[in-house]
């Protein structure tokens, strides 16, 4: 009861700070987002939720991270009401559930139903760092000076996909920088896939 959720999409300065939690918190890191969320306590975030546009009726969670020393109940049924309040054009979030940190019954509790699995999914981790890792998004939006892979090769001297398209999964297994060391390359692997969930507008609004 005593956290405040704030919409902190058009700030600037709030939005970079949300990243950077998520960055700190989430084993992949930030994503691409059109609605962002910072969820406080005594004036510090302490949970985060990014949001992503599917279609005009559909807004997906992309990232969801909750700071490790605490554990804040009902917060993800707070967090989607007040979506639906804010942005009332929406009648569907959808989210996934890593099959390797659960089962998603946080996203059951809160009134989410199961559609479904997806299947294994791929992952590239660095050998030498348990929590560098990046998901198989790493490899799209390379026609963009932000993707990974083309800032790693900028500040390498190199040109960036767009430019001079090359083997990506390669670059990825064999040349791509580490966060965490000094090292390069990552290792590519299948992870135990997702489960798929949805809530409605009706469901939560009444």
């Amino acid at each position: 009861r005593e956290v405040e959720i704030n919409d902190v999409t058009h700030h600037k300065k709030k939005t970079k700070e949300l990243r950077d939690f998520i960055r700190s918190n989430h084993l992949d890191g930030v994503a691409d987002a059109n609605y962002k969320y910072e969820v406080k306590y005594n004036n510090e975030i302490v949970a985060g939720f990014l949001f992503k546009k599917h279609n005009n009726n559909t807004i997906e969670i992309k990232r969801f991270c909750v700071d490790p020393h605490y554990k804040i109940q009902g917060l993800i049924s707070k967090m989607i009401k007040r979506f639906f309040i804010d942005y009332p054009k929406f009648n569907r979030v959808i989210t996934y559930s890593d099959n390797a940190f659960g089962n998603g019954q946080s996203y059951q509790k809160s009134g989410f139903t199961y559609l479904g699995e997806t299947g294994p999914s791929l992952k590239f981790v660095n050998p030498s760092h348990p929590l560098d890792r990046y998901s198989w998004q790493i490899t799209m939006n390379l026609n963009s000076d932000q993707a990974v892979v083309n800032q790693d090769r900028i500040k390498k001297g190199l040109k960036p996909y767009y430019e001079e398209k090359f083997n990506v999964r390669k670059y990825i297994e064999t040349e791509l920088s580490h966060r965490q060391d000094n090292s390069k390359g990552y290792d590519a692997i299948y992870t135990p896939g997702s489960k798929k969930w949805e809530i409605n507008r009706e469901n939560v609004i009444k």
